[in-house]
């Protein structure tokens, strides 16, 4: 599962220069995550932060790259928490910390907390509930996390992770024909892989369990 962040479509200005530099450190990150070289996308982002410290997602930016160092904790939270503060209505920031909270901290409390504060912040957030149905499949509850999913793709049908977990959550709801349907779209918009991997729990119910909970689980960053 993939947490991505998107890029801007505009930029706060402090002459044309200025808005030149935002966007090309910004951008280099993003490049540099891609492959891999998470110190000099730190870099990059932190030059971003200094030609512009308004910018939410910048801050956020930089709090997934140190996500991704094994010290980077606290200076991703800090990170996280003021791109919130600049944008009380960005729910990317809330999501990565659940997700954090979901993967590596394997702590699903703290993570439903987070999930539930990116939806307050953002009620059209379409990635807050499939963090929630996520966490609904790993416990196998297939008719919660249905709803979640749903909820998710109702706001953003392009959400793969949501087309994909509504899937599984129809398998796990024992929803054969819903699921059939979530197969026929993943093939649709070109993921044979994920649509594979429902029809092989399908054909054998004895994977169904562990397959549903682990065959998405754990956003990563990026």
């Amino acid at each position: 599962m993939i947490i991505l962040i998107f890029f801007l479509s505009f930029f706060l200005t402090a002459g044309p220069l200025r808005a030149q530099d935002e966007r090309h450190y910004f951008e280099a990150g993003i490049e540099f995550i891609n492959q891999g070289e998470i110190p000099l996308a730190i870099e990059s982002f932190r030059k971003a932060i200094r030609a512009n410290p308004n910018i939410p997602q910048f801050h956020n930016a930089l709090g997934v790259a140190l996500l991704k160092t094994e010290e980077g904790i606290i200076g991703a939270m800090n990170a996280f928490m003021t791109a919130t503060e600049l944008n009380p209505h960005y729910g990317d920031p809330y999501f990565n910390i659940g997700t954090y909270y979901a993967g590596v901290a394997k702590d699903p409390i703290l993570a439903k907390e987070f999930f539930e504060k990116s939806i307050e912040a953002d009620p059209n957030f379409a990635k807050g509930y499939t963090g929630l149905g996520w966490l609904e499949l790993q416990k196998q509850n297939g008719y919660d996390a249905v709803q979640y999913f749903e909820k998710a793709v109702k706001r953003d049908p392009d959400v793969v992770e949501a087309q994909y977990g509504l899937g599984l959550a129809y398998v796990a709801a024992e929803k054969r024909g819903a699921a059939l349907k979530s197969i026929t779209l993943l093939r649709q918009i070109g993921r044979d892989d994920l649509a594979r991997r429902i029809e092989d729990i399908m054909k054998t119910p004895e994977k169904s369990e562990s397959d549903t909970t682990q065959g998405g689980a754990g956003f990563e960053f990026f």
